[in-house]
């Protein structure tokens, strides 16, 4: 599920270690989860940090105002769905998405999931037909683009300057 082979790469062997799903494991002194959450492919995880009440949402959440592709290599729209219906019911307090800035507050962070599971349910509901608004995403885009926009909170910050630390 890498795509090397779009932009004429093979995948270098890599030696890895088996994740235990649903177990708890420790990083320095942070007790962490890994959570599978399929959707945007077969093997999206989450990462889920119960102390400081975060989830890092990988591919299944990948902007605040973006939703997820399920129409990839191993990508399937029901499981999207059911995954993001288990992100919201972790309740976190802060999410970080794939891309853009990370989301705060439980409530507006249940909202804004919410939405991305309202418009899955929507297009699962049509047979998985997009809107007729969106417009077709590259092969490499890793979202879809609503239109019109979806709001959002977050803002964009310069990396460069820091302030995107907290």
């Amino acid at each position: 599920t890498t795509w090397a082979n779009r932009f004429d790469s093979d995948m270098p062997i890599v030696d890895a270690t088996e994740l235990d799903m649903h177990q708890e494991s420790m990083l320095d002194d942070q007790t962490i989860e890994f959570i599978e959450a399929p959707g945007p492919s077969s093997c999206n995880l989450m990462v889920y940090i119960p102390s400081a009440k975060t989830v890092i949402a990988g591919a299944l959440l990948p902007r605040a105002d973006r939703p997820m592709r399920w129409d990839v290599p191993t990508g399937n729209l029901i499981d999207g769905k059911e995954s993001l219906e288990l992100l919201k019911e972790l309740g976190a307090e802060k999410l970080i998405p794939m891309h853009g800035p990370s989301i705060k507050g439980s409530d507006h962070i249940a909202e804004t999931i919410q939405r991305h599971i309202t418009v899955l349910e929507n297009i699962i509901a049509d047979q998985g037909v997009l809107p007729r608004s969106w417009p077709k995403p590259a092969h490499t885009s890793l979202w879809h683009e609503p239109v019109p926009a979806w709001p959002r909170l977050e803002q964009e910050t310069s990396q460069a300057d820091g302030s995107n630390l907290n």
